[in-house]
């Protein structure tokens, strides 16, 4: 079911092949027997638009597109010849002005560089930006960090904020470039405008190298180095050398083929004098690759002592009592009325253990690494922490409260926002706000859902009459009518708007690639070709004009950047300099998102939404000011997490910043009217 529709562009009947002498009378006739198209007639009872087709779907998909050349005239006199431009564009848009593509299914490394590569030769900033994106996905062939890091920095040192932003996340992830914290800020400063501001910039993510001081910044790491973290960390380290170790195994295979190339061309040059450009120019992609094998194994080698440093830590397994997240933190409630709770667990890495404390006292640890004590019940909430402290002297530790049998577990429950302070801002143009939704119950292939349309319907009411948003909504939406929706908005949105896109509804991960997808009504299993993918959709929203795009999902996506990326207003700035902050970011481009973690909408018993929907809503119709998005998922994800643990059903809400959509550094800003 869709609510808004344009007649496409396909549809118009002017005849672009008729010659100027007969010009108007094609015209003429074509006004008279051609154009006559009814607009689309909404059939509610039916769900369904009664009207024109909509166009191919291989139209609407985004692309590498090259526009013809064409000559610039005043008069009679040639001004200005100009080469052939490069743009990311729909594949229907590229056929209407006779540009050049590949299908958005058949892409690859190459057929994007013949696009773009000549004009980022030539200096262009954007086409730079573009042409290090491309080296660092691969497009299905292999991804190559260290030369998309060339190019962003050639494009970041003209000021591109979108080369900027993806340079940073290179260095923050120490893909293609040694890794650096500090570097990766300082390039996430650059694109967010406030490096010469005399604003103060401060990232999502709190412990930033900027805002915190040395003293809690070790606590910040020490904080970092509980279990959990520890545990992930370990699994990313283990999956990011496996990844490195594979890199350089092709880079050596790559220098060994270049190599070899050389030294054939070598024995032969006396004869073949041609051969000499090109053998200079092997000669010169033989140094590259040396210093790319070099940079890498460096690399490797920081990563093995970091994995070795992770593996040797003494970190806490907890057997008894068996946690649970309780307003968003770890906790335990007791059953029965008693004074003491035994806390029993293991330490890894025993050999490497210096002490073990427990609420500050020495706890003896077995050999196995095993240790048992007593907590007393002070009170009907009782704080735990376990800490370990390794050989070295570097701390770890974990923490978790003891509740009372009748404590209230719902006591805790996290504030919704409300209106603190004055946060009208005349000067600020918010601009207009448009919303996506999309909620699919009934799939012809898959197992219904129960909640999907029900959400959708709800955050369309929410946004239409809370927020002032001109909504789309999709009803059990196919691939089809979903793709048509996104042209639509490509051809409405401006550089002044603002676009929200929420999704519930089935998704699903590939394995392989961890690629994520969302499933249209008319999905079929197994079949990739017929989903639609979060690459495709970031690309869709790289190619929006529109200044600010959030996508909420009830379900999964991929494409994702550290939050670090994403700026928020830092605290105890003056009204005024708070709305000369604002004005900054709302000159920014937000290219964000927050998902609920699982693949698909969790039901929630009491409120006929989802779980994730029902907070989301929640948190919306509380808010009385301007909400930023960074604080909207912060309510969101303790409303989902304590909804969880009361339901013994976990679930972790996600927000990002979305890679290869142009992100710059603003949040998204919901805006209240009245």
């Amino acid at each position: 079911m869709i609510f808004t529709r344009k007649t496409p562009p396909s549809a118009a009947c002017f005849l672009r092949t008729a010659t100027p002498k007969y010009f108007f009378l094609s015209l003429f006739f074509t006004l008279l027997i051609g154009c006559q198209v009814d607009p689309p007639v909404i059939d509610l009872n039916h769900s369904k638009v009664i009207g024109p087709p909509p166009p191919d779907i291989h139209t609407l998909f985004v692309v590498d597109c090259l526009l013809p050349a064409y000559v610039r005239r005043l008069g009679t006199q040639v001004t200005d010849a100009l080469s052939r431009r490069p743009v990311k564009t729909t594949a229907g848009e590229c056929e209407n002005h006779g540009g050049e593509y590949v299908a958005y299914d058949r892409a690859d490394v190459e057929s994007a560089l013949k696009v773009w590569e000549a004009q980022a030769q030539s200096g262009d900033a954007e086409a730079q930006a573009v042409l290090g994106e491309i080296y660092e996905k691969g497009l299905g062939g292999t991804a190559d960090p260290a030369l998309a890091a060339q190019w962003y920095l050639k494009a970041a040192k003209q000021g591109n904020s979108r080369a900027q932003v993806n340079l940073g996340h290179l260095y923050e992830q120490g893909l293609g470039v040694r890794k650096s914290l500090r570097t990766a800020l300082k390039w996430y400063r650059q694109a967010s405008g406030l490096a010469n501001s005399g604003l103060r910039y401060a990232s999502v993510t709190e412990a930033t190298v900027s805002d915190t001081p040395k003293k809690q910044r070790r606590h910040k790491i020490g904080n970092g180095a509980s279990d959990s973290g520890h545990l992930q960390q370990m699994a990313q380290s283990r999956q990011k050398l496996e990844q490195m170790q594979a890199r350089l195994k092709a880079l050596e295979s790559e220098y060994h083929d270049t190599f070899a190339r050389i030294k054939k061309d070598m024995s032969g040059i006396e004869s073949k004098a041609p051969q000499t450009d090109k053998l200079k120019q092997d000669k010169a992609e033989l140094l590259v690759q040396a210093q790319q094998i070099k940079e890498l194994k460096e690399s490797i080698e920081q990563e093995r002592r970091t994995l070795a440093s992770l593996e040797n830590a003494p970190l806490i397994d907890i057997s008894d009592p068996s946690l649970t997240l309780i307003s968003g933190e770890p906790g335990y409630q007791l059953k029965t009325d008693v004074r003491s709770k035994k806390v029993a667990g293991k330490i890894a890495a025993v050999g490497n253990l210096k002490t073990l404390r427990i609420n500050n006292q020495v706890i003896p640890v077995g050999d196995d690494g095993s240790f048992l004590s007593r907590i007393a019940l002070a009170s009907a909430l009782t704080p735990v922490r376990i800490e370990t402290t390794d050989k070295q002297g570097k701390r770890y530790f974990r923490t978790f409260n003891l509740l009372a049998k009748n404590q209230d577990m719902a006591a805790d429950e996290p504030a919704l926002p409300v209106k603190t302070r004055s946060e009208s801002y005349p000067s600020v143009d918010f601009g207009q706000f448009y919303a996506l939704i999309i909620g699919n119950n009934d799939y012809e292939q898959l197992p219904a859902l129960a909640t999907s349309v029900n959400d959708a319907k709800a955050v369309d009411d929410m946004l239409r009459t809370r927020y002032g948003y001109k909504t789309t909504l999709l009803i059990n939406a196919n691939r089809r009518r979903i793709m048509a929706a996104f042209d639509e908005l490509s051809q409405t949105l401006t550089k002044k708007d603002n676009l929200l896109i929420y999704y519930a509804g089935h998704g699903k991960i590939d394995v392989n690639d961890q690629s994520a997808y969302w499933l249209p009504a008319d999905a079929e299993t197994g079949n990739s070709a017929t989903w639609l993918s979060s690459h495709h959709i970031s690309q869709y929203l790289g190619a929006f004009p529109a200044r600010h795009i959030l996508v909420v999902a009830d379900s999964c996506y991929s494409d994702l950047m550290s939050k670090r990326s994403i700026v928020r207003l830092p605290e105890g700035m003056s009204e005024k300099r708070r709305e000369k902050w604002m004005e900054f970011m709302n000159n920014r481009k937000a290219r964000t998102i927050i998902t609920s973690g699982g693949d698909k909408p969790v039901p929630d018993a009491d409120s006929g939404h989802s779980v994730f929907a029902n907070a989301f809503l929640k948190t919306l119709e509380a808010n009385n000011g301007l909400l930023k998005d960074y604080e909207l998922f912060r309510f969101v994800s303790g409303i989902v997490k304590q909804a969880g643990s009361q339901a013994d059903q976990q679930q972790s809400p996600h927000y990002s910043a979305l890679q290869y959509a142009g992100h710059e550094s603003s949040p998204f800003f919901f805006v209240p009217e009245g």
